[in-house]
């Protein structure tokens, strides 16, 4: 039975494997190679926080390694995860590359839709001669588990629970495909294990096309009567005009219908801008800290942010003791909350709620999301529930982004430290939910949200 399974699923493979593909890969000099080296190197030192005196001992030796790698012509793509490995060695997913937002279609794909849960890797919806919860044995003959401990080096992070999110997109990209050395001529062997049986597939690369602005909006909401419990789903910290509408009309629909529970859901937030907390926690009638903030102020921070060094905002600080002229100071937690709240109107007293408050999280929820969940946790206005956070709860942020001339890649280099709300409470390397609730291959087989049952159960 599984013979002819494997067989007949390998054939329907090798007729797509015939417009198989594999795109053109610049190749790079010793010299630019060296040179872009440099260019990281120094800017880290120039603007990363935890370069203050000098990029750590660590940091310096894996750039030394790095340049000792390139002795020879090497692709771009390889280029980049030798750059890579030296960038991780800093321990922050801020501080990273990515690709240009023009040269997406640079790269080939696979269609692999993954998922990497605490059971392994699993599809996670139908596509090809994948099925929706297949659970992946191998990638070109090599397990999950060796396959993380390859993208430890190259994915800058600061645990494991960003990593594995972070491969299940990337897995079905050409670069690291190669990087791995699982791609051969275009295609890639996968075993999957269905209803016991283990089924060997061969997949070709396709080209990658141009991303599509995605038709769901980025904050939108809903109202369970039945459950008693209003949803605001947040993808993006984006603070905007449809954020501040949909907020409103979402806290009118729950003040009308005598919501007793508020969930926010930044399972798939990556971060933006914080205000959105704030301008969120205007509706909880309840006293609260910020978070500080740790902020070099280098000459690329000045440059890329003008407002930091404009006169409102040196005597805003100045306000609170903080000289900003200074090349790093801390913006203490009441000078964050002033800056943020600044421009937020005052909310309708009848629309304050006093109900159950829950945040919901996962190994996507990074940056001001995670910001936006130690609010709620630290002080204790709400539970967090779902799955770990991919980030330390103190962290590094403040992106600024420069061009790596050569490249389709773009890097990046944190300027800050967030603290969390509460600083006597440990940095943990990855904020824990309250109520740990994880997503598992039986609730991909069924299409159930375990940690919105959860909620309603409540």
């Amino acid at each position: 039975m599984r013979q002819s399974m494997s067989l007949a699923l390998s054939l329907f493979a090798m007729a797509a494997c015939e417009q198989s593909y594999e795109p053109d890969v610049p190749m790079m000099t010793t010299t630019e190679m060296n040179t872009s080296l440099d260019r990281v190197e120094q800017t880290l030192s120039q603007d990363h926080p935890k370069a203050l005196s000098g990029l750590p001992s660590g940091v310096k030796a894996a750039f030394a390694q790095a340049r000792a790698e390139v002795q020879s012509p090497k692709s771009v793509d390889e280029f980049s995860f030798v750059l890579s490995a030296a960038m991780a060695t800093l321990g922050d997913s801020h501080t990273s590359l990515a690709v240009q937002a023009d040269r997406q279609t640079d790269f080939g794909i696979v269609d692999l839709p993954l998922v990497w849960l605490k059971e392994g890797l699993v599809v996670k919806k139908d596509l090809g001669p994948l099925r929706k919860g297949d659970l992946i044995v191998s990638i070109g003959q090599r397990v999950p588990s060796v396959l993380l401990a390859d993208l430890r080096r190259v994915i800058p992070s600061e645990n494991d629970d960003f990593v594995r999110a972070r491969a299940a997109e990337l897995l079905v990209r050409s670069d690291y495909l190669r990087y791995l050395g699982v791609l051969g001529h275009g295609v890639v062997s996968v075993s999957v294990e269905r209803n016991g049986v283990q089924l060997d597939l061969r997949l070709s690369l396709r080209p990658a096309p141009q991303v599509v602005e995605s038709p769901v909006p980025f904050v939108r909401y809903e109202i369970d009567l039945a459950h008693s419990l209003g949803v605001l789903s947040l993808d993006a910290c984006t603070h905007n005009d449809l954020f501040e509408q949909t907020l409103q009309q979402f806290m009118t629909e729950v003040a009308r219908n005598r919501i007793q529970k508020i969930a926010i859901d930044l399972r798939q937030n990556r971060g933006g801008d914080a205000t959105v907390a704030l301008s969120f926690l205007r509706y909880i009638p309840k006293m609260y800290s910020a978070f500080s903030v740790e902020l070099r102020s280098s000459a690329d921070l000045l440059k890329q942010n003008p407002a930091f060094a404009s006169d409102a905002y040196v005597q805003a600080l100045a306000a609170f003791g903080v000289d900003a002229k200074l090349p790093s100071y801390t913006i203490p937690a009441p000078a964050i909350a002033a800056l943020l709240s600044s421009s937020l109107p005052t909310v309708d007293p009848s629309l304050l709620y006093s109900g159950k408050l829950y945040v919901l999280t996962g190994p996507q929820t990074w940056s001001s999301a995670n910001l936006f969940t130690l609010l709620v946790k630290d002080n204790q206005l709400g539970q967090q529930v779902g799955e770990s956070i991919g980030n330390e709860a103190n962290f590094y942020g403040q992106q600024l982004s420069f061009d790596l001339s050569g490249t389709h890649f773009l890097f990046h280099s944190a300027s800050s430290r967030n603290i969390r709300p509460n600083p006597k409470l440990p940095n943990d390397r990855a904020v824990v939910p309250d109520v740990e609730v994880p997503l598992l291959r039986s609730d991909v087989l069924r299409d159930r949200d375990p940690v919105r049952a959860y909620i309603e159960s409540l």
